[in-house]
């Protein structure tokens, strides 16, 4: 007799290319947390978690059992305090399977603003990411990437303002992900003229042929210490 426990004990072990995946992070502002929707159907596999941090240690994995037709929300704070600090940040990456026609998605608190990403973006050497920017006194930009394979890979982060086009190297651990702030790397080219704005595009690909996850992040500072943060699609 199969023991279905150490059967799926040994499934979650094995590492097999996840159908979905979120950059993560926690912070006093930040909150991240998945909603996993189950599909139709007499049979709901459990969903299949693993956290890793940002050079690529997994730090947690657990099974969620999914039942129609409740969709399941979990917290992900408590299950990232393994995970090292970059730029700033304690974050990393979340890798989830689920059955047949099920779906998930990752939502962010940050302070009272709420954002919900179903996917992160995918680059290669062949498929780069563009996103416009406006850089202002008021605003700031992180970018977020997340490699989903075993090797590292190696980015190219590339800003677009008329003909400058200056460029930084981004080494991504595997399974590991790293936050780029284009202020901070790009300081002479993202600081406002005058205090007017200056727009460009942000192009994001890999040197080699190597998936990685992209995602923008938009930090819209008011006035007092308060910030407004969006994820951009």
């Amino acid at each position: 007799m199969c023991d279905s426990s150490n059967h799926a004990s040994a499934n979650l072990r094995d590492h097999v290319p996840p159908a979905f995946s979120y950059w993560v992070g926690t912070s006093d502002i930040l909150r991240s947390e998945l909603i996993l929707t189950p599909g139709r159907g007499p049979d709901f596999p459990p969903a299949q978690i693993r956290i890793y941090d940002c050079d690529g240690e997994l730090v947690n994995e657990l099974e969620v059992q999914l039942s129609d037709p409740k969709v399941q929300i979990i917290e992900l704070d408590s299950m990232m305090q393994g995970c090292k600090v970059q730029a700033g940040f304690r974050h990393g990456h979340v890798q989830v399977r689920v059955g047949v026609d099920s779906s998930a998605a990752c939502r962010y608190h940050w302070g009272e603003a709420v954002s919900v990403v179903s996917d992160l973006q995918e680059v290669s050497s062949e498929r780069a990411g563009f996103f416009p920017v406006r850089f202002s006194k008021d605003k700031l930009h992180i970018v977020a990437l997340v490699n989903h394979t075993d090797s590292p890979a190696e980015s190219m982060v590339r800003l677009i303002l008329g003909r400058r086009t200056p460029e930084v190297a981004v080494t991504v651990p595997g399974l590991g992900a790293r936050i780029v702030s284009l202020e901070s790397n790009f300081a002479e080219f993202a600081t406002p003229q005058e205090g007017k704005e200056r727009q460009g595009y942000l192009r994001v690909r890999t040197k080699e042929n190597t998936p990685l996850g992209l995602q923008l992040i938009e930090e819209l500072m008011e006035l007092g210490s308060s910030s407004i943060f969006t994820m951009v699609a």
